[in-house]
């Protein structure tokens, strides 16, 4: 059961870890349309 507790924690920070990256990518992607649109619109 330990073995198992062990490996599911793993997967879990492995998850985390993925979560936290896609989180950035789509910040940046974000920021990136925020500014592409200040400059189509004149700001």
């Amino acid at each position: 059961a330990e073995k198992q507790v062990k490996r599911l924690q793993k997967e879990v920070d492995r998850l985390e870890d993925r979560l936290f990256n896609e989180k950035e990518k789509y910040k940046a992607i974000c920021d990136d349309l925020d500014q592409t649109f200040a400059e189509l619109t004149g700001y």
